[in-house]
């Protein structure tokens, strides 16, 4: 939402310590028999022992939980088909009478066994957005091989906010792993005033196609344009990364006060001023529009701001964490609240005068004001 903006990246961060981490979830208890309660329908598995998805399976029983080895649906292990997917059938059972009879099922099931992670032997990290990405490897269950890899932990992201690089097995289902994370630029970094934004890209160029170089420069005034950046009475974000920030839009009484010096957008003030605009031309504020008599519920054709188009001001509105907002003013002269910036809007640079720069006519239609006198 900045005219001018700074570094609004996230940088690595590697914990200097480890922590155990589970990355095989799917440690299902198995067995070679079971048995079957007439007066419940729960099948019991018979000496149940935990263990990872593995070809020796096929054959057996098992409840398809970690913890628990009783259950009202059992599961047959028909056949092997990857290293987390499993063919099985499944056991029920029909009362009658309050007697339970145990139901086999003949239809063989698609079913996930184990924890199919991604793991990768190196990854990417994009500054913009904060996300690694694995590279190479491949997805499969923890068996310890894995060491010396790096994972998102879950099964099958390659991509991730949190990434996890395995140090060493601690268990079946566990590892020591070192914990890489990201973390995101200050208000200060993200809110410098290092890049200009398109919008000021394109006033600055219509300034030096309409102004730059013409007698009109000496009449113009190094007076700032406020990117008013201050956050909303109840903001709660940072306005960094990917944060939900508000920011102040317009008082109720209207101001022409703008409250950082860093939004204050001057060429040469570094007193009341950034200094950081090239040339002396800007935006109207929300405020401004406000004051010259925009209304944010009904139209108003009536005033000089009326063009029959939308127009961008230099309000920001908000980043809702998907898109940024920026206050602009309707085609009817609505004021409105929620513009997106990549709406097709259209661009109305502002210059301020000096002081007695307007010396001829009289503010009327015919006789408009005028800094030279009309031939």
């Amino acid at each position: 939402v900045g005219y001018m903006y700074g570094e609004n990246v996230f940088a690595e961060i590697t914990s200097e310590t480890t922590s155990s981490k589970t990355l095989n979830s799917y440690y299902y208890y198995y067995a070679d028999s079971y048995t079957f309660d007439t007066s419940t329908g729960i099948y019991t598995l018979t000496s149940p022992m935990q263990a990872v998805w593995n070809k020796s399976l096929v054959g057996k029983y098992t409840c398809l939980d970690n913890e628990d080895t009783s259950c009202s649906t059992l599961y047959y292990i028909d056949s092997y088909y990857t290293t987390y997917v499993g063919y099985t059938l499944s056991y029920t059972s029909t009362n009658v009478d309050g007697v339970y009879t145990e139901n086999h099922g003949t239809s063989r099931t698609y079913t996930t066994m184990a924890d199919n992670t991604h793991y990768g032997t190196g990854y990417t990290f994009d500054k913009l957005i904060g996300d690694f990405n694995l590279t190479g490897g491949s997805r499969s269950v923890y068996d310890g091989s894995q060491v010396g890899m790096y994972t998102c932990g879950g099964p099958g992201a390659s991509s991730c906010t949190t990434l996890y690089y395995v140090e060493s097995t601690n268990n079946a289902t566990t590892a020591n792993v070192r914990t890489i994370s990201s973390t995101e630029t200050t208000y200060d970094e993200t809110h410098a005033n290092i890049n200009s934004s398109t919008i000021k890209i394109r006033v600055d160029t219509w300034y030096e196609e309409n102004i730059k170089g013409t007698e009109y420069e000496k009449y113009l005034s190094d007076t700032l344009f406020c990117n008013d950046r201050s956050f909303y009475s109840s903001n709660t974000g940072t306005g960094t990364g990917k944060s939900y920030t508000q920011y102040r839009t317009y008082s109720s009484n209207k101001t022409l006060k703008c409250s950082q010096q860093n939004d204050r957008f001057t060429v040469n003030d570094k007193v009341v001023g950034n200094g950081s605009l090239t040339y002396p031309v800007g935006l109207l504020t929300i405020d401004e529009a406000y004051l010259a008599g925009g209304i944010d519920s009904s139209n108003n054709y009536n005033y000089y701001l009326y063009t029959g188009n939308y127009y961008w001001t230099i309000s920001p509105k908000n980043y809702n964490g998907h898109f940024t907002y920026v206050r602009s003013i309707s085609s009817f002269s609505t004021l409105s609240y929620l513009s997106r910036i990549d709406d097709s809007y259209g661009v109305r640079p502002v210059i301020n005068l000096k002081p007695n720069s307007l010396k001829f006519g009289d503010g009327t239609a015919l006789s408009p004001y005028t800094v030279e006198e009309a031939l």
